[in-house]
């Protein structure tokens, strides 16, 4: 997430399991939205009329829960082991990943972000992000 973060993105991370990801999210200065019981499309047009200046919006799902919130990014992707109908729309209209979600997904989707960026001064930046997480 730090690689995104460093080329620009602004993380928001959706999820139902607040008792896992809430903790690991906030030590990583990252936004975490509690989606047990909400529409995560009504999470992400929150963030989204909050950030006027979002031309592009990212978003990676793997369960049928996460579908009307990839249905409001313009590049909606999944991992490898998604929902087969998730799978479905995002090798449509977006991306599909080739990693499993928890096995390195979002690494790979700021991978393929970052190839033409100058790694030297990504790296610096990563770097400084790394510094101001709280463990």
């Amino acid at each position: 997430m730090k690689e995104l973060t460093a080329l620009g993105f602004f993380i928001h991370f959706i999820s139902g399991d607040e008792k896992v990801n809430r903790p690991v999210i906030e030590n990583r200065n990252y936004t975490f939205h509690f989606a047990r019981g909400v529409e995560k499309s009504n999470i992400a047009e929150n963030i989204l009329n909050a950030s006027p200046t979002s031309t592009y919006v990212a978003a990676i799902g793997d369960d049928i829960f996460d579908f009307s919130m990839l249905k409001k990014a313009n590049m909606p992707y999944c991992p490898s082991n998604a929902h087969w109908y998730i799978k479905q729309y995002c090798e449509i209209h977006g991306g599909f990943l080739k990693t499993p979600g928890g096995g390195g997904c979002i690494k790979e989707l700021a991978q393929n972000y970052s190839r033409h960026e100058n790694m030297e001064a990504l790296y610096e930046k990563v770097k400084d992000l790394d510094g101001n997480e709280r463990f």
